[in-house]
């Protein structure tokens, strides 16, 4: 599980609270790029967004299910202190990073299909 804080609960654990369900966390990492490599070198599942492991999936060294349940999708945010609302410099950035997230979404859903996302 991604925890920044460490903490082994998360918006799944409360979906399946729901449900009288609890899962086991094996462990937590504090960055979605280990998980590929520890899934890979292990018998876990990890419940991440596809992004992460796309590039695992297509050369066929990682599988993705859907969940058999609703989540809520996690918001990513872009953020900045209001004095670099006007700054160019700061500007041209945030529109590169919005541009190349919404484009590998695209290629993430293409490669998926929208429904798995």
């Amino acid at each position: 599980m991604v925890s920044l804080s460490g903490d082994a609960r998360g918006n799944v654990d409360d979906v399946l609270a729901q449900s009288g369900l609890k899962r086991k966390v094996a462990m937590t990492v504090n960055h979605f790029s280990l998980i590929p490599s520890i899934l890979k070198d292990s018998d876990l599942v990890c419940v991440t967004p596809q992004s992460v492991v796309a590039s695992d999936v297509r050369a066929g060294t990682l599988v993705v299910v859907p969940l058999s349940f609703d989540i809520e999708p996690a918001p990513i945010s872009l953020l900045w202190h209001t004095r670099q609302d006007r700054d160019p410099g700061n500007i041209w950035i945030r529109q590169l990073i919005s541009s190349f997230a919404n484009a590998e979404t695209a290629k993430i859903a293409a490669w998926f299909g929208d429904d798995v996302l």
